[in-house]
């Protein structure tokens, strides 16, 4: 959606992906670059036979299969080559994770690059057991894009570079949806359920149920 909303204000937008079709946002009006698939042939062979069993391999391009069969068993596919060489000349670069980071660095095609993850980078720094994590908050970027003051004052305690510029993008609100007025109405309560594990949506339909 921030792709999208930059190419409407007349920006030459691209996304470099090492995968994934884009289901999530099929409006897509942003070109997507992804990686020659010619040397993936080989898991070509697996994605017909998973084709059987697995619904989201159609959502898979580029690289897709190498890093969905490295995460399955245990290891890291460095992609980083292929990565750095698609990604065009750029004014501006904006990442949102170590990998990104690296392949953006080592395409040297960026004037300045700035670091958008969405969470609270102190606390995973935190409690994270890998230290990619620490490492992407360690290294030199010129803007920091936060979602909140306490997230920009978090990144501030660990970011050892005092000439990064920070700015702050809040949650955007649908008006369209959620409207704000002096209507009478009994008080409502929502949550966003996702029905990933991560999410702990049990946790969330135990609570609304104690609630109500």
């Amino acid at each position: 959606m921030i792709a999208n909303k930059l190419y409407e204000k007349g920006y030459d937008v691209k996304i470099v992906a090492p995968g994934g079709v884009p289901w999530f946002f099929p409006k897509n009006k942003v070109n997507i670059i992804y990686p020659k698939e010619d040397k993936v042939k080989v898991f070509k062979i697996i994605e017909k036979l998973l084709r059987f069993k697995y619904r989201q391999i159609n959502n898979y391009k580029g690289l897709d299969y190498i890093r969905a069969f490295g995460w399955k068993y245990g290891f890291d596919v460095d992609i980083t080559s292929e990565m750095s060489k698609i990604i065009p000349e750029s004014d501006l670069i904006i990442v949102g994770e170590l990998y990104p980071y690296i392949w953006a660095f080592e395409s040297r095609k960026f004037k300045k690059i700035a670091l958008f993850p969405q969470g609270y980078p102190s606390h995973r720094i935190l409690y994270e057991k890998s230290i990619r994590n620490l490492l992407l908050y360690m290294l030199k970027y010129n803007y920091y894009i936060s979602l909140s003051k306490i997230e920009t004052k978090m990144v501030k305690s660990v970011n050892p570079y005092n000439d990064t510029k920070y700015f702050l993008v809040n949650a955007g609100v649908d008006l369209n949806l959620f409207r704000s007025g002096n209507e009478k109405r009994e008080n409502t309560i929502m949550v966003i359920l996702r029905d990933e594990k991560i999410k702990n949506p049990e946790l969330a339909i135990r609570t609304l149920n104690i609630v109500a």
